[in-house]
């Protein structure tokens, strides 16, 4: 007999009733249940695509100067490592959280350490991906000031101008949509330009000039292993630019029937991809520019070269549809604190944001918070370091670790004493058996949310208009 396959999320909520509160001109109210607008989901090819933009985003140009601050061979090294931790943080957060039927990070927190791990966890959400829109808005400023004023007056005030132009009639409106599966062909064009983008930056690099000029002067050249003084700028770059815990478990509820075993064919071949980009980048790019390596690698590149223009273009068209990733992030916690109501704590974004009003205010007061100091901001090196040192350092070692513990900590202690002191006595904790490898797909008997039989006596979610 077949074992059925349980989702991580209830999927659609197809079935859930919306009541209506409306008010008449003379006061009186009435209520009408009608069927709530069914999510959106996306295929596996559609999810992973997601991932990969969270994952390299505005970072990707970010890897050379991340190099360059942690030494050529600690570069390489970290950038590998970072990318093994996040490929590993994404399935323990998720398979972690299906185990005790939470559906998100902040919940998923909140089992384990009460309202303190919930705000943490949600304030380091809101932080990290605030960062990332800011540094979306930047590089879309410089990558279209660059192309579009050439030749013309290049002034701080005119880039702002194009950056209010652009970011209002493309990103505001596309980071509207309420569903995630809405951004599936942008993503898809997105993971392309990645790719030529990478190769691009490659070819125009300038190793074999700057290889020449550290042979005459070898006082130029820092030593190569590794920057004790940079080193953890350097990881806080790339912590940033490997980041998406925060988005783990809104690219997983997009995804048809999340399975472990699909979730984990996700997370392989999104971080696979992307570690393979990032070396590419990063070891050209550090290779041609050395100690002057900034933190946006496209601003080494010659401003007249074609291909560097053709570069420039592509990294601003991926930032246009990147952008509203993260402001999903940024819009569901605030959701989250903001909101009252089982859905709203719970993270149900899809109900609480079916009305179109809070929708386009939430998302438009987020765009306004961030387009500001993005507009007045010249540095990227800074806003990556930051960004990825507090919230990507939070969210991508602490909190997964953290949880973890919280969920499986007493048989974890247990299994550390059997291999250190030979201890074979049974192993169990506090919420049942549970392995702490990922559990197989003929496992999967219960959903992570609830079941079936709780999803069809559900109460109607009530909205007044």
């Amino acid at each position: 007999m077949a074992v059925e396959k349980s989702p991580f999320f209830r999927p659609s909520s197809a079935d859930r009733m919306v009541v209506i509160r409306q008010r008449t001109p003379k006061g009186t109210q009435h209520e009408i249940t009608q069927e709530a607008s069914p999510e959106h989901k996306a295929t596996l090819l559609g999810t992973c695509s997601y991932l990969v933009n969270a994952i390299v985003g505005s970072g990707i140009v970010g890897i050379p100067f991340a190099i360059s601050q942690c030494g050529f061979t600690a570069g390489i090294f970290l950038t590998i490592f970072v990318a093994l931790v996040t490929e590993k943080s994404l399935r323990v957060l998720v398979f972690t959280a299906k185990h005790i039927h939470v559906p998100t990070y902040e919940t998923l927190s909140e089992a384990c350490f009460g309202k303190l791990g919930f705000n943490f966890v949600a304030v380091n959400m809101f932080i990290t991906s605030f960062g990332a829109m800011i540094s979306y808005l930047m590089v879309v400023k410089d990558c279209f000031g660059t192309l579009i004023l050439q030749g013309t007056n290049d002034t701080p005030l005119m880039r702002r101008t194009l950056l209010l132009i652009i970011s209002l009639c493309v990103m505001l409106p596309v980071a509207c949509k309420r569903d995630m599966a809405d951004l599936a062909q942008t993503s898809r064009l997105n993971v392309l330009l990645d790719s030529t983008l990478g190769t691009i930056i490659a070819m125009n690099s300038p190793i074999r000039q700057q290889a020449e000029r550290i042979e005459s002067h070898p006082e130029l050249s820092r030593n190569m292993w590794i920057h004790f003084d940079t080193v953890f700028v350097g990881l806080g770059v790339l912590s940033f630019a490997f980041v998406c815990q925060h988005s783990a478990f809104l690219i997983a509820g997009s995804l048809k029937s999340p399975t472990v075993k699909r979730w984990s064919t996700v997370t392989n071949g999104a971080l696979w991809f992307c570690v393979t980009l990032a070396l590419l980048c990063g070891i050209f790019g550090y290779l041609g520019y050395r100690d002057a390596t900034v933190g946006n690698i496209l601003d080494n590149l010659d401003a007249n070269s074609v291909s560097a223009n053709i570069a420039r273009g592509m990294l601003g068209t991926t930032m246009l549809f990147v952008y509203p990733l993260e402001s999903f992030v940024s819009r569901h916690v605030c959701v989250v604190l903001l909101f009252s109501g089982r859905a709203a704590h719970e993270g149900d974004d899809a109900h609480i944001l079916s009305r179109r009003d809070r929708r386009v205010i939430l998302t438009t007061a987020l765009y306004v918070m961030a387009v500001i100091p993005a507009a007045l901001a010249t540095d990227l090196g800074p806003v990556l370091a930051l960004t990825g040192a507090v919230g990507g350092s939070c969210l991508a070692y602490l909190g997964p670790g953290a949880v973890f513990l919280g969920v499986h900590g007493e048989r974890f202690l247990n299994l550390v004493r059997r291999a250190w002191f030979g201890n074979h006595h049974r192993q169990t904790n506090s919420i049942g058996e549970a392995r702490l490898t990922e559990p197989s797909d003929k496992s999967e008997t219960t959903p992570l949310v609830a079941g079936k039989e709780q999803s069809n006596t559900e109460q109607p979610t009530l909205i007044e208009v």
